[in-house]
């Protein structure tokens, strides 16, 4: 949409290449929503192309199990969304970060048909968002287990 291009040529008009890389890994994970894989995938490499600090480290294995889980490979997209929650644990103190790695856990093993391993990862997201107060993410992953 073009209020992203816009942001997205003043994060780098300003030098801030790292930020732009998060909002990236996040465009990837919105794309995921809405079945749009390749173009999360060039979303994706640009925010790979970027040193990485603990945030992009974070959330770039996050999005990238979205897609591949998206397109079937599931074993490989649950080895990124362990490594994914496992550095958002121990590399960030950031709960928007664990949270949000969590419930794509979730999707992933979702998408596995393993839904008692999906309903524990949003339970961790969910306890999260809770702690956080964040009221309408702790609600939208509840829905998410009611559904499962």
């Amino acid at each position: 949409c073009r209020h992203h291009e816009k942001m997205i040529a003043v994060l780098v008009s300003h030098g801030a290449n790292r930020v732009l890389a998060v909002s990236q890994c996040f465009k990837a994970r919105q794309l995921w929503h809405l079945g749009r894989f390749d173009e999360g995938d060039v979303w994706l490499r640009q925010a790979q192309n970027v040193p990485p600090r603990a945030s992009v480290r974070v959330m770039a294995p996050s999005a990238e199990a979205l897609l591949l889980a998206g397109r079937g490979d599931l074993e490989q997209a649950e080895t990124l969304a362990l490594t994914a929650v496992a550095r958002a644990e121990t590399e960030t103190d950031n709960v928007w970060f664990q949270a949000h790695t969590w419930e794509d856990l979730a999707a992933v093993y979702e998408g596995a048909g393993r839904g008692d391993d999906a309903r524990a990862a949003l339970g961790r997201a969910m306890a999260i968002w809770e702690r956080k107060g964040c009221v309408p993410c702790a609600h939208r992953a509840r829905e998410r287990v009611a559904l499962l």
